[in-house]
C-alpha cells in the first residue's frame, strides 16, 4: 500500500466525522443568528394590568475553534487502532503510516480552519446586522486588540489567523494521535487507571491541593507559562503562539514516532 493509499484511507475514515461536525457547528450559528437574536415579546404584569413588553436578547458566542481543536482532538485517538491495524495486516511500514497521518492531519487542520473562518465570517455578517449580537473568534479574543480597521492591517490579521489556527489543529490532533500510540501500548487495566485517575489528578486532586497546600501557586505557574508561550505577557503577539505550537508540534510528533516504531504487531 503506497502513501498515497493511506493518506486517502485516513481522510476517508475522517470525512464523515468532520461533514457532521461542521454541519452541527454551523447549525448553532444559524440558530443563534437568526432565531435568539430577534426581538421577542414577553408578557409582564404591573399597576395597568398585563402589557406585551418587546424585549431584546443579548447573544454573545465565539471561540468555537476550541470545539474544533477538541473534535480533532479524538479523532487523533479514534483512528488509530483501526488504522494501524488495517495497514500492518497489509504490509505498510510504519513510517508510511506515519507520514501518512502527519499529510493527512495536515489536510484535516486545514479543513478545520475553513471552517472556522467560515463560521467567523458568518458571525462578523450577523454582528454588523443585529445589534445585539456579537461573536469573536477564538484569534480575535486573543489578539484582535493589535490590528486596526485598515485593509492591510485585516488582510494581515487573516493570514496571522489562518497559520494559527492550522498550527492549533495540527497541534491537537498530533497530541490525538500521541495518546492513542500511548493507549495502544497499554494494557487494559492499565487503560482504565488512565482514562480515570489523570482527569481526576488534573481536575479535581491538582485544584484542592493547589488552593489549599500551595496557595494557588501551581495554577499561576502554569497560567504565567500559558501567558509566555502565547506571547500574551507583553501585548499580543500571535507569532510567538505559533512558534510555541510548532515545538509543540515537533515535540509530539517525536513522542509518538518513538511510540509507534516498536508498536507490537497484534493490534
Amino acid at each position: 500500500m503506497r502513501l498515497q493509499s493511506v493518506i486517502h484511507y485516513y481522510l476517508r475514515d475522517m470525512r464523515k466525522s468532520f461533514v457532521i461536525f461542521f454541519g452541527v457547528m454551523l447549525l448553532f450559528m444559524l440558530l443563534a443568528t437568526f432565531l435568539l437574536v430577534p426581538s421577542t415579546h414577553v408578557m409582564i404584569e404591573n399597576d395597568e394590568g398585563i402589557q406585551t413588553v418587546q424585549q431584546e436578547i443579548e447573544v454573545s458566542w465565539g471561540s468555537t475553534e476550541l470545539a474544533g481543536a477538541i473534535f480533532i482532538f479524538i479523532v487523533g485517538i479514534a483512528v488509530y487502532r483501526e488504522a494501524a491495524r488495517l495497514f500492518i495486516q497489509n504490509g505498510v511500514s510504519r513510517p508510511t503510516m506515519f507520514k501518512g497521518w502527519l499529510i493527512a492531519a495536515g489536510l484535516l487542520a486545514a479543513a478545520m480552519t475553513a471552517m472556522a473562518l467560515i463560521l467567523t465570517l458568518i458571525g462578523s455578517v450577523a454582528s454588523s446586522a443585529y445589534q445585539h449580537f456579537s461573536y469573536l473568534s477564538l484569534f480575535d479574543m486573543l489578539y484582535g486588540g493589535r490590528y486596526g480597521e485598515a485593509t492591510g492591517e485585516m488582510i494581515q490579521k487573516w493570514i496571522v489567523a489562518i497559520i494559527f489556527f492550522i498550527a492549533l489543529f495540527l497541534l491537537f490532533a498530533m497530541i490525538g494521535r500521541f495518546i492513542g500510540a500511548l493507549y495502544h501500548r497499554m494494557g487494559k487495566g492499565l487503560k482504565i487507571a488512565v482514562s480515570v485517575g489523570v482527569p481526576v489528578f488534573v481536575f479535581v486532586v491538582l485544584p484542592i491541593a493547589d488552593g489549599v497546600l500551595f496557595k494557588w501557586q501551581i495554577g499561576s505557574a502554569i497560567m504565567n507559562l500559558f501567558r509566555f508561550a502565547f506571547g500574551l505577557q507583553n501585548g499580543a503577539n500571535p507569532y510567538c503562539a505559533v512558534v510555541s505550537m510548532l515545538i509543540m508540534i515537533i515535540a509530539m510528533s517525536g513522542l509518538s514516532w518513538l511510540l509507534e516504531r516498536r508498536a507490537p504487531l497484534n493490534v
